[in-house]
């Protein structure tokens, strides 16, 4: 118990480490461009039918220090971000076999541990939009950039898996203190569909612009010539 408390301590304090620059820019590094499409950026927040699939490909808390002390990897809607579904959980261990899997049942409000046969975690069903986010401690990090902590930084990437119209690959990085990326956690998820950016404010700015300019046009018609 005293050693996991000192694990979580370190990278809890190296998350934070990381987080503590300002005006820095994060690309999270695509793993293998031969599976994997460029980053497409995006809102950060997804679409998905009633059933979801996920698998565990690194984590690097894992990797560091032992498979039992892992990030924990999962989703929520996006009308409540404090309510955070776990997919993959701290304890889940993806480095010997099996490959982590597990199952999202939007219908029934469930995630089933696959490759344990267990319920992992149950929740309030819904068809609303998901975001994922990755959490150790209390460092969770967000797929939607404005969630994050520390400005709001975007630190996940979205590659689409080549050949598929409905699989991606979620990452998650952040600044090391050389001035550098570093990769904590990528999981790959399907068939799910980005949510494309919200269209309805760029709208308004655009008809507030055009009334601005009738307006103006109307009071210099009423100057005196």
């Amino acid at each position: 118990m005293i050693l996991l408390k000192i694990r979580e301590f370190l990278l809890l304090t190296l998350l934070l480490l990381g987080f503590s620059g300002n005006g820095w820019a994060i690309n999270v590094p695509n793993p293998n461009p031969a599976l994997f499409g460029p980053d497409i950026g995006g809102s950060g927040l997804f679409s998905h039918g009633d059933r979801v699939l996920g698998f565990e490909l690194y984590d690097l808390a894992e990797i560091t220090f032992g498979g039992d002390f892992g990030f924990e990897f999962g989703f929520y809607f996006a009308s409540d971000p404090t309510t955070l579904i776990s997919i993959f959980e701290a304890t889940d261990n993806s480095t010997s076999p099996p490959i982590q899997e597990a199952a999202v049942f939007f219908n029934t409000g469930e995630v089933v541990d696959r490759d344990q046969g267990i319920l992992q975690d149950t929740f309030t069903t819904s068809s609303e939009d998901i975001g994922f986010f990755l959490r150790q401690g209390t460092a969770t990090l967000f797929t939607e950039a404005a969630l994050n902590p520390f400005g709001g930084e975007d630190l996940s990437g979205t590659f689409p898996e080549i050949g598929f119209l409905d699989g991606y690959l979620i990452g998650f990085a952040f600044p090391d203190s050389g001035g550098g990326v570093t990769p904590v956690a990528y999981s790959l998820v399907y068939p799910i569909s980005p949510s494309a950016v919200p269209i309805p404010g760029a709208a308004g700015l655009w008809l507030l612009g055009i009334s601005g300019l009738a307006l103006f046009r109307r009071r210099l018609a009423r100057m005196p010539k």
